[in-house]
């Protein structure tokens, strides 16, 4: 009887996490002390990067895009659009033709696998996931076309609307 209880516990439990959004599950492997895998690793969420997260896109059970409000105080995107990339990941080239299309400053790619100045700006941003936008005060972590034009346009970073021709 104690093997099944514990049995169906450790089943919901599985169940529960697996439901978790990846950025929740990456926390929750460091709250639990379990250690994060040497390389990447393929997650319910996603595609899970040490140290930075999962990548978007990668696998079922994708994520969702969110805005946030930035609270470092990192020069970072203050004047250009950055997009923070690692080596391999189809989303984050993705994003970066997004950017390269939609904004009207400056973009800087910057790949936090290649660059340990990328993955420092990375970490103090305290952002969970890849690809991670940043223009202004405001950082796009995942893709989506639409909330990088809002978020563009509150950064006052977008690019001006085709006119067309009578």
């Amino acid at each position: 009887m104690t093997i099944r209880r514990e049995l169906a516990t450790s089943l919901v439990l599985a169940s529960a996490l697996l439901a978790l959004p990846a950025g929740a599950q990456g926390v929750l492997e460091r709250l639990f002390g379990r250690g994060q895998p040497a390389a990447p690793a393929a997650t319910p969420g996603g595609l899970f990067i040490p140290g930075f997260g999962p990548i978007f896109g990668h696998g079922p059970g994708l994520s969702t895009p969110y805005v946030l409000n930035r609270v470092d105080k990192l020069p970072v995107g203050r004047q250009t659009v950055v997009v923070f990339v690692a080596s391999g990941c189809r989303q984050c080239l993705d994003a970066v033709e997004d950017a390269r299309r939609t904004s009207g400053a400056g973009l800087e790619v910057m790949d936090v696998t290649s660059s340990s100045m990328a993955k420092d700006a990375f970490n103090a941003l305290g952002s969970r996931g890849l690809p991670t936008t940043v223009a202004g005060t405001q950082m796009l972590v995942g893709r989506d076309a639409n909330l990088l034009r809002g978020m563009l346009g509150a950064a006052g970073m977008s690019a001006p609307e085709p006119t067309g021709n009578p």
